[in-house]
């Protein structure tokens, strides 16, 4: 089955800011020193959750056991409705040249990546049986809807123009999805007999997988497109005591067609 997804594919802009004193400010290019030629090594590792507490969360990475009061603190701070995800990427860059279309200062770049992206979403009764089984549940109904899964793992190969003096760029990247791993259940219960002597589910959802037969990082799974762009500038009081930096960026704005 195909799919083009939009969800986890991270349209994340980040925009940090700060004020300089004054006034009168005007904006005006960061003074980065220009290079002819360097390589750039990046690696990201970032997880969070709405809900739960850190030390569930690393025994979930870890793959150990988690005790009971562990878990039951959590639970006692979950909302109707959490998320949790993780994210895990390594990209590498090389940018070099002196000139371009005649203008002096903007440099070509290449760039390839790897990037690992998971996300949840659940309700209290999806954690209660999950971390405590179905016994919390008997002679009950478990509401299971409006929980959902995807996990994508995707590398990208592009190019782009840098500006040397200002370290602002843009990129155009081809993407080669390896793995899709998605579930979204509409609709969902359990009900749990009296003594756990029968149990009566019912499910609506979609169930998205990519060729289980095409595993392992040469896997092509699906293809795509994803633009990413950052602008740099200063913010400048005008007696020129503060300078602050200014930048705002989108990483992989696009779509994988799975």
């Amino acid at each position: 089955m195909s799919k083009v997804s939009f969800r986890s594919i991270s349209a994340v802009a980040l925009l940090f800011t700060s004020l300089a004193q004054g006034q009168d400010s005007s904006f005006v290019d960061a003074p980065v020193k220009p290079v002819r030629s360097k390589l750039l090594v990046e690696g990201t590792y970032l997880q969070d959750a709405s809900t739960l507490y850190n030390d569930l969360l690393q025994g979930l990475t870890s793959g150990g056991f988690i005790d009971r009061e562990v878990r039951q603190r959590s639970a006692d701070a979950l909302d109707d409705l959490n998320r949790a995800g993780q994210e895990i990427s390594l990209r590498t860059t090389f940018i070099s040249g002196d000139s371009l279309f005649g203008q002096a200062g903007l440099q070509w770049l290449v760039s390839a990546a790897h990037k690992d992206l998971l996300g949840v979403r659940f309700g209290r009764d999806v954690y209660t049986l999950t971390f405590f089984g179905n016994a919390p549940f008997e002679g009950e109904q478990a509401d299971l809807g409006g929980s959902a899964f995807e996990h994508q793992i995707f590398q990208s190969l592009g190019g782009g123009l840098h500006w040397a003096k200002t370290g602002s760029w843009v990129r155009l990247d081809v993407l080669k999805g390896q793995l899709l791993d998605a579930i979204n259940l509409k609709d969902a219960t359990l009900f749990t007999a009296v003594d756990g002597r029968s149990l009566d589910g019912t499910v609506r959802g979609d169930l998205y997988r990519s060729d289980p037969e095409r595993t392992g990082f040469g896997a092509f799974n699906g293809w795509g497109l994803a633009l990413s762009f950052s602008r740099t500038a200063v913010l400048k009081s005008l007696s020129k005591r503060s300078v602050h930096r200014f930048t705002a960026r989108v990483d992989d704005l696009g779509f994988i067609r799975w």
